[in-house]
C-alpha cells in the first residue's frame, strides 16, 4: 500500500510539474507471480529522466531501462546482488540491466514498472552496441558447454589428488612444498569455475549455481560465495569509481589514484586511517607486490570471516549487510568451517609427516602462489582511469565507453588465456559478463573491431609490462601524498584568516 500511495503521489506531481501534459497508459503494479503484472490503475503517467533522477536513494529507487520507468524500491532488500541497484538508482540503467539480466528477470521487472519515459533516438552507435550484445546471442556465447567446464573442473580435482597423494606418500619438505604448489593451482583455476558460478551463468537456476558456489568457494578455497557476489557486482557496477569500488578502494594501505585522498568526494577518513595513509601509500609502489604474494589471501579469509561470524555486513561496503535468509547464511558457514577444518587437518598430517619444515614449505607455498591471482586482478583496472560517477564527463557515462577505456586484456595466448581462465580479456568481460569465458577471445575480436570503428581507446599489454606499468602508477600516487599535508595547512590558513 505505502509503494502504491507513493507512486500515485508521484505521478500526481509529476503531472502538475509538466502542466498538465501528462500522458497515459495502463500500469503494471507490483504482482506476486514473476511474469507480466496485470493493468490495474486507468493511467500511466510519461516521465522524463528529470523526474527519474529525483528518485535517486535507497528509501525511494526508481530506474530508467528500456523506455519503462520502475520503482523497485520494494526489491532492494529481496535483489541478489544486494544493494548495487542503488548505485544507479534515478538513472538511466539500461545497459548495464541489459548487460547482467537475461529475458527471464525483464519479465520480473514488469511488476515494478509505474510508467515510460521518452527515450532517446537510437543513433548508429546505439545500433552497433545493440548489434554487438545481438551477436553475443547469435553465436551462442552465454551458453553453457558442458565439455568445457568437464574439463575444468577435472584439471583442479586432478591438481587436489596430486596434492593429497604426495602428503600421503612422502615424507621430505621439498616433496610437501610440491603439494602445497598442486594445492595453490588447484585453487586458482577453480577460482575461474567459481567467478562463472556466482555469475549465474553455468546452471538454470540461481540456486544450482549457488550451492555449487558454496562448494566452490567457501569449502574449497574459504572465500565466501556471497562475499564474493556482493563485491563483484558491486565491481560491475561501479568499476574504477574510486570512492565505491571495492576492487581498488584499500586505504590506508594502498591508493590507485590521488583523488581516494585529494579529490572533494573522496571517502573521509579517521585519525588513525590518516597517520597510516601517510606511512603506507609513499611506500606502496615498493610493497606493491609483497602486499600480494603475502597479505592479499589473508585479507580475503578475514573480509569472509567479518561478513559470517562477526560484523554480518561487508566490510569493504559498510551499507550492505547480510540480506539472505538464515538458511543460506548457516550454508555459508557451514561451509566455510569446513575448509578451516580440512585445511589445517591436512596441515597437521603433513606436520606429522615431514616435521615442521614439510608443513610450513606445504602452507607457505600453497599461499604464495595464490599471490599470482592477485596481481592479475590488480593487472586489469588499477593502472586504468578512475573517477566518481559525478566527475565523469558525458561521454565517460556512457556504459560502453566506460567499460573498456576503465579496463585491460592480458594480450591473449592459448596459454595465457588458460592460466587466466579467460579473464585476461576484461574489456568484454565487462561489457557482456554473461558470455562464457571460454568465448570471451572470440568476443574479443568483436570488441576490438567496435572501438576501432568508434574510436575508443584500447588497452592490451603483456602481462609483465602491465606489472611495471601498474608499479610506475602507484609510485605516481605515492609521489602526491605531500599535497594532502600542503591542502591541509592551506585550509588552516584560509581559517585562520
Amino acid at each position: 500500500r505505502k509503494w502504491r500511495d507513493r507512486r500515485r503521489r508521484d505521478v500526481s506531481r509529476a503531472s502538475e510539474q509538466d502542466g498538465g501534459r501528462c500522458r497515459c497508459r495502463p500500469v503494471m503494479p507490483p504482482s506476486d507471480d514473476v511474469g507480466e503484472a496485470k493493468p490495474r490503475d486507468a493511467q500511466q503517467c510519461v516521465f522524463t529522466l528529470a523526474d527519474v533522477a529525483k528518485h535517486n536513494t535507497a528509501d525511494d529507487l526508481w530506474l530508467a531501462i528500456d523506455g519503462g520507468v520502475y520503482d523497485v524500491t520494494p526489491y532492494l532488500d529481496a535483489h541478489p546482488g544486494g544493494h548495487v541497484i542503488a548505485t544507479w538508482a534515478g538513472r538511466d540503467a539500461s545497459a548495464p540491466f541489459g548487460a547482467w539480466h537475461d529475458a527471464s528477470v525483464r519479465r520480473k521487472l514488469a511488476r515494478f514498472r509505474v510508467g515510460r519515459y521518452d527515450a532517446p533516438p537510437v543513433d548508429e552507435f546505439e545500433r552497433d552496441k545493440r548489434a554487438l550484445l545481438a551477436e553475443c546471442e547469435r553465436r551462442g556465447w552465454y551458453d553453457t558447454d558442458w565439455s568445457v567446464y568437464a574439463y575444468e573442473i577435472a584439471v583442479p580435482t586432478a591438481l587436489f589428488v596430486a596434492c593429497c597423494a604426495l602428503l600421503a606418500l612422502t615424507s621430505t619438505w621439498q616433496a610437501h612444498a610440491v603439494a602445497g604448489l598442486c594445492l595453490a593451482v588447484c585453487w586458482h583455476q577453480a577460482a575461474f569455475v567459481g567467478h562463472d558460478l556466482m555469475h549465474s551463468s553455468v546452471f538454470d537456476t540461481r540456486f544450482k549455481n549457488h550451492v555449487a558456489g558454496l562448494l566452490c568457494g567457501n569449502a574449497l578455497a574459504g572465500i565466501s560465495a556471497i562475499w564474493w557476489k556482493y563485491t563483484h557486482d558491486m565491481h560491475h557496477a561501479t568499476t574504477n569509481e574510486h570512492e565505491r569500488d571495492p576492487d581498488i578502494t584499500h586505504l590506508p594501505f594502498v591508493a590507485v589514484t590521488e583523488k581516494m585522498f585529494l579529490s572533494a568526494n573522496a571517502r573521509p577518513l579517521t585519525a588513525v586511517e590518516l597517520a597510516l595513509l601517510k606511512v603506507a601509500v609513499p611506500l606502496q609502489h615498493l610493497t606493491y607486490l609483497p602486499i600480494m604474494f603475502v597479505a592479499a589471501r589473508f585479507n580475503l579469509y578475514w573480509q569472509s570471516i567479518y561478513m559470517l561470524f562477526v560484523g554480518h555486513r561487508v566490510l569493504a561496503m559498510p551499507f550492505q549487510s547480510v540480506h539472505y535468509g538464515a538458511k543460506v547464511v548457516n550454508a555459508e558457514r557451514l561451509a566455510l568451517v569446513g575448509f578451516w577444518l580440512w585445511y589445517l587437518a591436512v596441515c597437521y598430517a603433513a606436520y606429522a609427516r615431514a616435521g615442521a619444515a614439510g608443513a610450513f614449505a606445504y602452507f607457505a607455498v600453497s599461499h604464495l602462489y595464490m599471490g599470482v591471482l592477485h596481481v592479475q586482478i590488480s593487472l586489469s583496472h588499477w593502472e586504468r582511469p578512475h573517477a566518481s560517477a559525478c566527475e565523469k564527463s558525458p561521454r565517460e557515462k556512457e556504459w560502453f565507453y566506460h567499460q573498456i577505456v576503465t579496463a585491460r586484456d592480458i594480450t591473449p595466448t592459448a596459454f595465457m588465456n588458460w592460466y587466466m581462465g579467460g579473464l585476461n580479456l576484461q574489456c568484454a568481460h565487462h561489457i557482456a559478463p554473461r558470455v562464457a569465458r571460454h568465448h570471451l577471445p572470440a568476443a574479443t575480436v568483436e570488441v576490438r573491431n567496435f572501438c576501432r570503428k568508434w574510436n575508443i581507446p584500447y588497452t592490451e599489454s603483456g602481462m609483465l609490462p602491465a606489472v611495471w606499468e601498474v608499479a610506475s602508477s602507484l609510485c605516481d600516487v605515492a609521489g602526491k601524498v605531500k599535497q594532502l599535508d600542503e591542502r591541509r595547512a592551506a585550509a588552516l590558513i584560509r581559517k585562520s584568516e
